[in-house]
């Protein structure tokens, strides 16, 4: 029963998170909060952090896309997705070098992965 309830404090928190960061992006406001209970469904599930980190990477919001990129990687380390997006985080803050570093690391492991090429 703790696990339940701290589960949903865990959304609730999450939801007034991404209500205060997406208030003024009309219907990514209402994108955020559908990804964020999916991820509340799903917590192991690296690709709806990667979504929802792409939403608030889109807007500007790079800390929090980092955040939601390195928890879905701290959920499955060799996912080659989050790391390029990773990157496009750090390209977008301005970390050149942190972003070729990544990129150099998904081709490394997948040669052929035409986005990181």
């Amino acid at each position: 029963m703790k696990r339940i309830a701290r589960t949903r404090l865990a959304c609730l928190v999450a939801l007034a998170v991404a209500a205060s960061r997406a208030c003024a992006h009309g219907n990514d406001f209402e994108m955020i909060v559908a990804i964020t209970l999916e991820i509340a469904k799903n917590p192991k599930e690296p690709g709806l952090l990667l979504e929802r980190a792409e939403v608030y990477r889109a807007h500007g919001d790079l800390a929090t896309a980092r955040r939601d990129i390195q928890a879905a990687l701290d959920i499955k380390p060799d996912f080659h997705p989050a790391r390029v997006r990773l990157a496009l985080v750090a390209r977008d803050e301005g970390q050149l070098e942190e972003s070729l570093r990544l990129l150099g690391l998904v081709v490394e492991a997948q040669p052929n992965q035409p986005f990181a090429r």
